[in-house]
């Protein structure tokens, strides 16, 4: 009886730091907000889109809109339907808070309070 009762309690002790390592992992993940600014013939439209911290921001854009990518999804090459134009030179490129990206949207890892643009413009 002893024996049983010795293996209960151990069972129940490995239950517990099983549960709390969950809960850790849990809590680990915060939600962020930013914002998405997409910009066609000087036109915007702004949205709040909230996110898992820690997501690329081509995850983000995907979970978001209906986004085309190219290179083997490192480039986003079309927004909601907009497709990037090579004979007019025409694409999307996006800036992260003002200042020009400096990488595709899969290797760029969003913060919360972001602001980004995409805008549909010439290459050239």
């Amino acid at each position: 009886m002893r024996k049983l009762l010795f293996l209960v309690t151990i069972f129940f002790a490995l239950l517990t730091v099983g549960c709390s390592n969950e809960v850790k992992q849990e809590s680990s993940t915060s939600a962020a907000n930013a914002q998405i600014i997409l910009v066609v013939d000087e036109e915007s439209e702004v949205f709040e889109v909230e996110f898992v911290e820690g997501l690329s921001l081509m995850e983000i854009m995907k979970e978001n809109f209906d986004v085309e990518t190219a290179f083997e999804d490192s480039f986003i090459i079309g927004i909601n339907g907009l497709l990037a134009d090579d004979s007019a030179k025409m694409g999307w490129m996006y800036t992260i808070n003002g200042e020009f990206a400096m990488k595709g949207a899969n290797e760029y890892t969003p913060e919360d309070g972001d602001t980004v643009e995409f805008k549909y413009e010439s290459w050239e």
